[in-house]
């Protein structure tokens, strides 16, 4: 380039400012999982105070703190409290959390710390889910006819009549005395 010449865009370097930032490569490289952990974190939390059981530490076991989050995914991975529990997974839960387990009750204490602190949220979740399911079934059938509702048990068990229900016929027909 001839000499002199400037082009708009070229950058003055007596003026330009560069400001670093020391990150973490692992916080780069996670940042949804870590957006994901916070919002777990506080979505248990709102859950633990609705129940009147806020947390002021999270639970130990064998001298390691526990990772809730991780927790709570992998039981979810594998069907949830219940699933774990009938299919005996707990073992699974105790080596994926990379818990000492020479105790031989490590599965029945890693599922009491469950219960304790996660199985209420996980209960609070499904029923989360469950109206967000029935607020989206509701909106996807706006301007729709209503479907009739399903008839209530009481009312289609044969053993159990409600008292506007038809009298079924009767087997034998009693014939009138003439005495």
């Amino acid at each position: 380039p001839p000499e002199g010449w400037a082009p708009p865009f070229a950058i003055n370097k007596a003026a330009f400012k560069f400001s670093s930032k020391i990150q973490a490569v692992h916080e780069l490289q996670d940042r949804l999982a870590l957006q994901a952990r916070q919002e777990f974190g506080g979505s248990l939390h709102r859950c633990m105070v609705q129940e009147g059981k806020a947390m002021r530490k999270p639970p130990v076991f064998g001298g390691k703190e526990i990772d809730l989050y991780k927790m709570y995914r992998a039981v979810s991975k594998r069907g949830g409290y219940a699933a774990v529990t009938d299919d005996k997974k707990w073992k699974d839960i105790v080596r994926i959390l990379q818990l000492p387990s020479g105790n031989n009750n490590a599965s029945y204490s890693l599922r009491q710390i469950y219960q304790k602190y996660l199985l209420p949220y996980e209960e609070f979740e499904a029923e989360r889910l469950r109206r967000e399911m029935d607020d989206a079934a509701a909106g996807d059938n706006e301007g729709e006819p209503a479907a009739a509702a399903p008839a209530p048990a009481a009312a289609t068990d044969k053993r159990i009549r409600s008292p506007d229900a038809e009298e079924p016929p009767s087997r034998k027909q009693k014939k009138p005395r003439t005495d």
